[in-house]
């Protein structure tokens, strides 16, 4: 074998030790953020909006796989809209801001819930 095959295969080794290493860790961070994603979110909301904020840099499947949610629930709610609560949150939330700014802060749900009434 030749010096030149040498450091060929050294490089080869080298590659494949790092290949395994990048490897090992993608599956640890994929299955902490697996865990972290299933535990704190009750929604998958959050993590489709991420999704579609990085649809450029990433696939969306990859992304999928490692945020633990299905393609095709990513694409049904890409396509569906926002819901008839999306929608009222979105009407109500200036309201309420004002509401409370009005207040200097001091209002609380209880209090805001009031003044929307009226």
């Amino acid at each position: 074998m030749d010096p030149d095959q040498r450091e060929v295969r050294k490089e080869l080794r080298q590659v494949k030790r790092k290949i395994a290493r990048l490897e090992e860790e993608n599956a640890i961070l994929a299955q902490s953020v697996a865990r972290i994603v299933k535990e704190k979110m009750k929604s998958p909301l959050p993590v489709f909006e991420f999704i579609k904020a990085h649809q450029s840099e990433f696939r969306v499947s990859t992304m999928c796989r490692v945020l633990p949610v299905s393609r095709s629930g990513y694409y049904a709610w890409l396509h569906r809209g926002p819901s008839r609560w999306e929608e009222a949150d979105r009407r109500l939330f200036p309201l309420i801001k004002r509401i409370y700014e009005d207040s200097n802060g001091h209002y609380g749900t209880l209090r805001i819930q009031a003044v929307l009434r009226e």
